[in-house]
């Protein structure tokens, strides 16, 4: 990289040093964009846009490519990324029974993804010796040494507080309880490491990479083992005073219902979580798992389809209400059930007008596109953000 402090501080003052910064900003968290969608993103005049991307090219900074094909006809549109000898980022997801790994170089091109199984209900020190592990195998298949790293970031399937850096008592990883996972997770890594629930963590991936990559306001449910759930407001993640914003699955739908593993009663989770599906079906089928139970339900099964329609409902009845708070664009479906979307969202749509206001009865219903790789994908998104820009600090 040839951009020196000199060329920085001289560009800095021709553009202004928080207007570089949030063009790097852009370029870390949008990858690469035409010089129009530049002049859009920063609502600077052209000119600038252009002598600003013409100095950083020049010093290396960043590099220049023809733009995807768009369908039109002419010459092709040329885009501009970060360089990727910038340095690279990892994202990291914990799950029920596996820690799986993506890196990417400071363009946005994933170069390797590494999966690693782990023993059910994981201690902490087993997960961190196999995130570490997928860590070094990541840069072991893309040739790039640790001190290339600009950043790391995990996803964990449990509340997290982001002040203290713990995970809470209703994690779906019972004895990590109370561990302070981002700091024994820096250690880990020999970097720090930035961290999030897994749901939010998956919003975010889609909202960088998949199908919510033009939206600005949306709900995202996960309905899988456990119903998570994100809120994206103005384009960026909802998440409270604490982090806990989101947790879709514990809110109460029968006041009456199941204890909830949360300790509260009726809570969505209970009705629309796999396992709280698959329970419904036994008296009918017995023991199934979930691709029997598919494959039952695309057959037309009785059984099957009530209980899918009336988890749907759920999903939907909790939908209403969020679309009622916070007037989204769509609603974003992601998760194991989300494989059965075409089936799954007319159902969740009824529930949704039963409890939204008419404004939201038209909302957008959309399947998630990152598939079982959204939350890795979204820890590598801030792993990205907040590794160039510390870069630069």
């Amino acid at each position: 990289m040839r951009l020196t402090m000199q060329v920085y501080s001289s560009l800095a003052y021709s553009v202004g040093e928080s207007s570089l910064r949030s063009l790097v900003d852009i370029f870390a968290h949008r990858g690469a964009l035409t010089r129009d969608q530049l002049v859009e993103e920063t609502g600077w005049a052209r000119s600038t846009v252009s002598r600003a991307i013409t100095t950083l090219i020049d010093s290396d900074f960043l590099v220049e490519h023809p733009a995807a094909p768009s369908g039109g006809r002419g010459r092709p549109s040329m885009a501009v990324a970060l360089n990727p000898s910038f340095g690279v980022a990892v994202g990291l997801d914990f799950g029920y029974r596996h820690v799986r790994g993506v890196l990417a170089d400071a363009s946005h091109r994933v170069r390797s993804r590494v999966e690693r199984t782990l023993p059910v209900d994981y201690t902490p020190e087993q997960g961190l010796a196999g995130a570490r592990a997928v860590l070094d195998e990541l840069m072991a298949e893309s040739n790039v040494e640790h001190r290339h790293v600009l950043g790391v970031a995990a996803a964990i399937p449990a509340p997290v507080d982001l002040a203290s850096g713990a995970v809470s008592v209703s994690s779906m990883l019972p004895t990590w309880d109370g561990v302070d996972v981002r700091g024994r997770l820096s250690d880990a890594m020999g970097s720090d490491v930035a961290i999030d629930n897994d749901s939010k963590m998956a919003a975010y991936g889609e909202l960088r990479w998949g199908s919510a990559r033009n939206l600005r306001d949306f709900l995202y449910f996960k309905l899988h083992s456990g119903v998570g759930g994100a809120a994206v407001v103005n384009g960026e993640l909802v998440h409270g005073h604490t982090g806990a914003a989101g947790h879709f699955g514990h809110i109460s739908v029968e006041l009456q219902g199941e204890i909830c593993r949360c300790g509260s009663r009726g809570c969505l989770e209970v009705f629309a979580g796999i396992p709280a599906i698959l329970e419904a079906i036994t008296s009918v089928h017995g023991r199934i798992s979930l691709q029997d139970f598919f494959a039952l339900l695309t057959n037309g099964d009785p059984a099957c389809v009530r209980v899918f329609h009336d988890a749907a409902l759920r999903v939907g009845q909790v939908a209403g209400m969020m679309c009622n708070a916070l007037n989204p664009e769509a609603v974003m479906i992601g998760g194991a059930l989300s494989s059965a979307f075409d089936l799954l969202t007319p159902h969740v749509r009824a529930g949704l007008v039963s409890n939204a206001q008419s404004a939201n009865h038209n909302v957008a219903f959309l399947r998630g596109s990152l598939g079982h790789h959204a939350s890795a994908m979204g820890a590598l998104g801030i792993a990205l953000n907040t590794g160039v820009v510390r870069a630069l600090s």
